[in-house]
């Protein structure tokens, strides 16, 4: 199995390890102080021209998530206050938005943000806005692909197998074409797993129609999920990778498109994973658990595929760090 590390391997570094120091657990100075450093290397790729990272924009919002955990466990509301201005000079600042889960990432940062005025201050009311421009760009665009290119006879072999999912972008004959194109254009998993958390907190907070377009989503993830098992599509690999008992790897992108379709998805690898999709669909699927009621069917069935994502972390944890994964390491 290619396991990819994220894509920019600095910020993965700091997300690692400010996830690890958010655990509940009395950790060791050098961590606690390994964690400060990372906080300032993320507030560096929104602040700092000379970063690498300054002006691209999903890996701004990704690093504004991250360091809110921090932010978080520090508990000092005046350091949450200056960073809630720096996050939206990036943000305004942000001008290369072109695939839709890039409004996933800072939609995500700016909700955390605007739901707590207290700790970061009046900047919140102002990142509650954010936060319904990038959904709104989301749900009014993501899930529309399909239904926007049906009619042009160069695509009418790309119909989805399943339908209530999104795409990452609109397909576009000069360069977003899904018969040649390699990352766009595609319903690959980040996409979809940013959809299903952020129309899922937008739900948790009261959001009736983001209720039930994550619903909707966790449907299609569902029937991909088990997509080998459907009668109707025999010999499909499904996204939920069950490479063992109870332990699941999810796939970077869905394998095949409608059944009256003769083509296979371009660029799909059965082998790649990437490690932070395994992420955004355990988080999407414990969010999940919120919104169902224990005990239900739904409920044990989405229970279960968050203990088998959870395993599969493991898994992929130790594959990063053995030889075998030497060759998909950047």
């Amino acid at each position: 199995m290619h396991v990819q590390p994220d894509r920019f391997d600095t910020v993965l570094h700091d997300r690692l390890l400010l996830s690890y120091v958010a655990l509940p657990l009395r950790l060791p100075p050098t961590v606690w102080e390994a964690a400060e450093k990372s906080y300032h290397s993320l507030c560096s790729a929104l602040t700092d021209p000379k970063n690498p990272d300054y002006k691209v924009y999903w890996t701004q919002g990704h690093a504004c998530d991250t360091a809110l955990d921090f932010l978080l466990l520090l508990n000092e509301s005046k350091e949450a206050h200056a960073f809630a201005g720096i996050a939206l000079d990036a943000y305004k600042r942000g001008s290369d938005a072109n695939w839709y889960d890039d409004y996933g990432w800072w939609g995500l940062c700016a909700l955390r943000i605007g739901s707590d005025v207290l700790f970061f201050g009046p900047l919140a009311f102002e990142f509650n806005g954010v936060a319904k421009n990038c959904w709104n760009v989301m749900r009014n665009k993501a899930p529309k692909v399909w239904e926007n290119a049906k009619n042009n006879p160069a695509w009418k072999n790309y119909e989805p197998r399943y339908s209530g999912g999104v795409w990452n972008s609109d397909w576009k004959s000069d360069g977003c074409d899904p018969a040649a194109a390699t990352l766009c254009g595609f319903q690959n998993t980040v996409t979809n797993g940013l959809f299903l958390l952020l129309a899922t907190r937008m739900g948790i907070q009261g959001d009736a129609s983001a209720a039930a377009l994550a619903a909707q989503e966790y449907d299609f993830l569902r029937r991909w999920f088990t997509a080998d098992k459907d009668p109707n599509n025999p010999r499909t690999d499904p996204v939920l990778n069950q490479y063992a008992e109870r332990k699941a790897a999810i796939r970077e992108r869905v394998s095949a498109y409608s059944k009256t379709s003769p083509s296979n998805v371009n660029e799909y690898r059965p082998t790649l994973t990437w490690a932070g999709d395994q992420g955004l669909l355990l988080g999407g699927s414990v969010d999940r658990l919120r919104m169902l009621n224990p005990g239900t069917h739904e409920y044990e069935e989405v229970l279960g595929v968050s203990r088998d994502l959870i395993a599969g972390v493991e898994y992929l944890v130790c594959l990063l760090y053995t030889s075998d994964a030497a060759d998909v390491l950047r």
